[in-house]
């Protein structure tokens, strides 16, 4: 299902190599930095049909840590192919540098199936965790990857903090949701 939810997506085609493979690539992708960062280490929601799923960083853990860094590489590498990975790794390290500084809870992914989109999958699957985020007083932050997915996030009280332009690229923006005072 993520594949299939990314396969428009400009962030996700910037990374995996598009080629005769590129499915394949991104689902490999997908899968190991979900295995070895997401699940060990934050909270995912999924509709029990499968079709949409959310998956959430607690504070002190979404940065690039050594668990599994080797193993992420490697994987970023046969996503972008050899020739393209320093270009890619030269923009995650553009993202990471415009993540907020604050400990604040991170939506690492949202994803819903493309036949299912405007069911309202997206709000049931992240007002829990906003709803625990303003009970803590926790601000959160997401990476958005398409442009006409930023309304979606700024629906939830989600702001710009960066734009982000991705060299030979797509635009990112990096947004961030305070606790309400």
């Amino acid at each position: 299902m993520l594949a299939t939810a990314f396969d428009d997506d400009p962030w996700f085609n910037f990374v995996a190599a598009q080629d005769a493979r590129r499915r394949d690539r991104l689902r490999g992708w997908l899968d190991r930095g979900l295995r070895l960062k997401t699940f060990p280490l934050g909270e995912t929601y999924m509709t029990a049909d499968g079709n949409a799923v959310a998956l959430w960083i607690p504070p002190g853990l979404h940065g690039d840590g050594a668990a599994g860094s080797i193993e992420l590489w490697k994987s970023l590498a046969r996503a972008s192919g050899l020739r393209r990975t320093p270009r890619v790794a030269a923009a995650i390290r553009q993202i990471g540098a415009c993540e907020p500084s604050t400990p604040h809870m991170e939506l690492r992914l949202l994803a819903v199936d493309p036949k299912h989109r405007r069911q309202h999958l997206a709000s049931a699957l992240m007002n829990p965790m906003l709803t625990r985020c303003d009970e803590q007083r926790m601000p959160a932050a997401l990476l958005c990857t398409k442009r006409e997915n930023v309304a979606l996030y700024e629906h939830f009280d989600f702001r710009v903090t960066h734009e982000i332009q991705i060299a030979g690229g797509s635009m990112l923006w990096q947004m961030l949701r305070d606790p309400p005072r």
